[in-house]
């Protein structure tokens, strides 16, 4: 088994990962792509929510989700976690559950659809509406 430590390592946001291989599936209707790496599990969450892109409160812009880098037009759609068993086996976490060494990502890649009623981190609301004020009658204006 690969280890994030390897030299054969690479950077995907600043995180090491073991780049485990890629499955494509080229149709008319919607070509995927799925591609698996191997990361730290304290890495895990953080390295998919920023593959996921979303709503950067720092700079107040949407970043789109990251492309298969095969396929500029293919996006991530979906991302499925496993974890793997490094030397001495599993351990309990801070949080009280079992704990890797290692996380699988399986990254599935996929057409981006863009769905405006769905907000994914952040939100804008826009309320309309029309106030009237009647002065009082001793009023004076200038």
């Amino acid at each position: 088994m690969a280890d994030v430590t390897d030299t054969n390592s690479i950077l995907i946001h600043g995180f090491k990962v073991c780049d485990e291989g890629t499955k494509e599936n080229y149709n008319l209707d919607d070509p995927t792509a799925t591609r698996t790496i191997l990361c730290k599990w304290e890495d895990r969450a953080s390295l998919a929510g920023k593959m996921f892109g979303g709503f950067n409160p720092a700079t107040g812009l949407y970043e789109v989700p990251d492309h298969y880098p095969d396929g500029p037009l293919l996006f991530v759609r979906e991302i499925a976690t496993d974890g793997v068993d490094g030397k001495g086996g599993r351990f309990i976490g801070s949080n009280g559950m079992v704990a890797y060494k290692y996380a699988r990502l399986t990254i599935t890649y996929g057409k981006l659809i863009y769905d405006p009623t769905k907000i994914t981190q952040g939100e804008l609301q826009i309320d309309y509406g029309s106030e009237t004020i009647v002065p009082a009658k001793n009023t004076s204006v200038w």
